[in-house]
């Protein structure tokens, strides 16, 4: 990436109102182009572990909102893990009998980002937001389903791009095949690919992904997590076998 493209990190706390907004601002940062939004069930920072598994990550271009879910009830022997993804809403967190706990989009204010909050059922929670401007940035968000029951391609259309400038793809996806319930699973993955090059001269594509699976059966060792290093979705099973991974194998502007 080149020219003026610009990056912060903010953090704050959501409202433990019904609904309502939070305002993360970072001084002379300008108008954000697009976001990721980090949420989990913690409001110690740092200091204790939630008691409860619950995690989101979301994008959001300020127009188009997409992101995955995952929640994990600690101590219990019933099926108890759930995962989710939405096309609508930057976060969500789930309970633990998979109600929603707090969801919400997200928009720009000068110098930042605002949360409103659409559902919340009390508390508050620790959030951070990585926001993405600059004159020179583009963005564009797309959201494809891809059937991981046999291997074979996907192609993913995109559009603004400059050929030639590097590209940073992340990439977010879960499993809702119906593992726990017709609308849950357990299985989760966050990406990124690094393209370098440009159409003429050939693409350098890096990648990198982690993947989890939660603990579904209050077994001693089912959760599970791996770091690969050659795609950029990797989903696996409790038992640690591979469920499906994306990796990117070309890229033209």
């Amino acid at each position: 990436m080149a020219g003026d493209v610009k990056v912060a990190v903010v953090t704050g706390s959501l409202s433990g109102i019904s609904s309502g907004t939070v305002d993360l601002t970072k001084a002379d940062f300008g108008t954000p182009k697009a976001c990721i939004v980090l949420l989990t069930r913690d409001t110690s920072d740092n200091t204790s572990v939630a008691a409860q598994s619950a995690a989101s990550i979301g994008f959001s271009d300020f127009t188009n909102d997409y992101c995955i879910s995952h929640q994990d009830e600690d101590a219990s022997a019933k099926v108890d893990c759930d995962a989710i993804k939405s096309n609508t809403l930057s976060y969500l967190l789930m309970d633990t009998d998979a109600s929603t706990w707090v969801e919400g989009t997200a928009s720009t204010i000068t110098d930042g980002v605002r949360l409103t909050n659409g559902t919340q059922n009390g508390g508050s929670e620790d959030v951070t937001v990585i926001m993405f401007g600059g004159a020179d940035l583009a963005v564009d968000l797309r959201s494809s389903a891809i059937n991981s029951s046999q291997d074979g391609t996907a192609t993913v259309t995109h559009s603004g791009f400059t050929d030639g400038n590097d590209k940073l793809i992340f990439f977010i996806g879960t499993d809702i095949s119906g593992e726990d319930s017709a609308s849950s699973g357990i299985n989760n993955s966050f990406g990124v690919c690094h393209a370098t090059g440009s159409d003429a001269g050939g693409w350098t594509l890096v990648q990198r992904a982690m993947g989890w699976a939660s603990d579904h059966a209050n077994e001693n060792g089912t959760p599970k997590g791996i770091l690969s290093t050659d795609r950029v979705l990797d989903t696996i099973t409790e038992a640690g076998n591979q469920d499906w991974g994306l990796e990117v194998t070309g890229y033209s502007n």
